[in-house]
């Protein structure tokens, strides 16, 4: 009973026109994403070449070691990482040089010329973004109706009177729904990986494939923590309408903080 309920609820989420519009709008943004921040991170691996080549010019070209405490000094650069085309996080707004002198404790990193400064103006839309707003949108269209418009179509009744019990009806609504989710979720991630798995400048190495692995993983936590969220509105409330409201205005105010806790952090 548990597989027929978990089929149901997987193939009534799949046929759903709410699933082929979140789908096709988490691909679309997930691979053109991919592809302009695997450019914006080819143009920042080559401004690091350059700093690097720059400075090694120069201190080529010091002979006296003294010279080391004027206008020649020390410094240290960060490289780009790869996986900031999935999340750029702090990568790309911290700084990546760091000048070390003598007597003096380095504060603050600075920023060398980038490739395309205007670049950093403007917010990012990158993997985490998607997931966060479309994915976490579609998990709440999802799980809203789940319960209460089975009760409003009168199924639920049904299916209670034929012996199934109810923490069996609720973890074949969890899988099926979160089996739903996994498809636009695996095949965007796919896509993304395939975009820069084509870019010549990229090479992913075995702790970048598992960090990739604990990307997945936690998005998929975060979707269960809200497809559990619109299961439990649907069970608390008795129209399917007054579950959606509630869903919409909770995915607002949990957005809303998300956003002025990354402001907060600097993120």
């Amino acid at each position: 009973m548990l597989g027929t309920i978990v089929a149901k609820e997987f193939l009534s989420n799949i046929l759903t026109f709410r699933f082929s519009i979140g789908f096709l709008v988490c691909l679309l943004l997930i691979v053109a994403s991919s592809y302009v921040l695997t450019q914006d991170y080819a143009d920042r691996l080559e401004s690091y070449r350059t700093a690097i080549r720059e400075y090694e010019e120069e201190m080529s070209k010091i002979k006296v070691y003294s010279e080391f405490c004027g206008d020649h000094k020390p410094k240290a650069f960060r490289k780009p990482k790869p996986l900031s085309v999935f999340n750029q996080g702090v990568d790309k707004r911290l700084g990546n040089v760091v000048e070390a002198s003598v007597g003096t404790v380095p504060m603050r990193a600075k920023e060398y010329s980038p490739a395309n400064p205007y670049m950093s103006v403007f917010p990012s839309v990158d993997l985490a973004l998607v997931f966060q707003v479309v994915l976490s949108l579609l998990a709440l269209l999802f799980a809203y109706d789940a319960i209460s418009g089975e009760r409003e179509d009168g199924t639920l009744c049904l299916m209670l009177s034929n012996g199934v019990p109810r923490d069996t009806v609720l973890l074949g609504k969890y899988l099926g729904g979160m089996s739903s989710l996994l498809l636009p979720l695996a095949v965007s991630l796919l896509g993304g990986l395939l975009v820069m798995q084509l870019s010549p400048g990229i090479s992913l190495k075995g702790a970048d494939w598992a960090r990739i692995g604990l990307i997945f993983l936690v998005s998929l936590l975060y979707l269960s923590l809200f497809y559990l969220l619109g299961l439990l509105l649907s069970i608390r409330t008795h129209r399917s309408s007054t579950a959606l409201m509630l869903a919409m205005f909770l995915w607002v105010c949990l957005l809303y903080t998300s956003d002025a806790a990354d402001e907060g952090l600097g993120v």
